[in-house]
């Protein structure tokens, strides 16, 4: 089993450095492509359309957008407590504009990446801003 598992692993680091898969993992240190990601994503948010017949979830398709622009300059990994660790200080929730503030609350540093608002206010910022930062 564990031949098995080491393939599966060693073909998801191979996808992801072929740019086909964006790979989330925890915060350790070793060898990154035996550790067994957090999250899977397509690595470019637009083939969730092209996957998808019918409309592609938003939830996981705001989490891809946000991990994607991020992640070329910045180190993401995942949170305990919510969906993103930005360079080991930052927390971010990825949601809709009705998401609150209740899961990270009382976190430092924790933010709410919120898609369909134009302006930001406190702890929540419009999503499409990160686009800004690739």
């Amino acid at each position: 089993m564990g031949s098995q598992r080491n393939f599966v692993l060693k073909a998801l680091d191979l996808m992801e450095r072929s740019s086909i898969l964006s790979l989330l993992r925890r915060e350790n240190k070793g060898v990154s492509y035996l550790q067994k990601p957090e999250k899977i994503y397509l690595d470019n948010p637009n083939l969730f359309y092209v996957f998808n017949v019918d409309s592609p979830n938003k939830g996981s398709l705001r989490e891809a957008f946000f991990f994607n622009q991020l992640r070329v300059k910045h180190d993401i990994t995942a949170s305990k407590y919510s969906d993103f660790l930005v360079d080991h200080t930052f927390v971010f929730e990825i949601g809709g504009a009705a998401k609150t503030n209740k899961q990270i609350s009382g976190i430092p540093s924790a933010y709410i990446a919120a898609d369909e608002l134009k302006y930001g206010s406190r702890h929540k910022i419009p999503l499409w801003l990160f686009g800004f930062l690739y």
